[in-house]
């Protein structure tokens, strides 16, 4: 009995050691992420070869032609000059964005929130580490996930679909700050909308002057939150 005692607790360690690996082995998601689909990829997203070396202009060129806004790479390089010289480069891709009538919703620090974004059809705007391995630049743009794999899908540099693992790309995110914006024509809500950081990305378009955007934005907030003063 001793020693089927010696070998019931030996047991017992060697499964708390293999769940503590599991639940080490990376970022956890909350419960209700797996409600979402399991696997989703946004295809139709267009995708441009890298035009410098951070990736910016390419990313934020593929958003807008995602949604019906004609740009380039080169025309988004040429606005950043002209509106945003000497600013932090997110923060230039974000003045560009607003330029051509889009609101930048900022997302959570969390990878639920930015998932909720690819499981809703949007894809997410993301700065990873300069240090990481993956092909060129520090801008991304994450257009689908598998949970089951728990990979994520990125447009990045040169590369139009690049697998990485939610670990590696949860570190890399880290290290630059976990920044992530959606960027979408003012009259359409992000997905699992909050109303503050709505209200917030439509200041910040009043702010350039963008005016007609931002009631096109309100309207869109009204309808969704029509008890709400806005």
């Amino acid at each position: 009995m001793a020693g089927w005692t010696v070998l019931g607790r030996s047991l017992c360690v060697g499964m708390l050691l293999v769940m503590c690996v599991a639940c080490g082995s990376g970022p956890q998601l909350k419960p209700e992420t797996a409600a979402l689909p399991e696997r989703v990829e946004l295809v139709n997203v267009p995708f441009f070869y890298l035009s410098e070396a951070s990736g910016g202009s390419s990313v934020l060129a593929a958003v807008l032609n995602h949604n019906n806004v004609i740009s380039t790479p080169g025309l988004i390089e040429a606005r950043i000059q002209e509106l945003a010289k000497g600013q932090r480069e997110r923060e230039a891709l974000a003045v560009v964005a607003r330029s051509y009538d889009q609101a930048v919703y900022p997302l959570s620090a969390e990878l639920d929130a930015l998932i909720q974004q690819v499981a809703g059809k949007n894809p997410v705007l993301v700065q990873l580490d300069k240090s990481f391995s993956g092909p060129g630049g520090e801008f991304a743009l994450l257009v689908g996930y598998d949970r089951r794999e728990r990979i994520l899908i990125l447009r990045k540099g040169n590369a139009r679909r690049l697998h990485v693992s939610l670990n590696d790309f949860d570190e890399q995110w880290a290290e630059a700050g976990r920044w992530a914006v959606v960027v979408l024509p003012a009259s359409v809500l992000p997905a699992q909308a909050e109303r503050e950081r709505w209200l917030d990305a439509l200041r910040a378009l009043q702010q350039q002057g963008r005016d007609a955007a931002v009631r096109r934005g309100l309207t869109a907030a009204k309808a969704k939150w029509p008890d709400a003063q806005l």
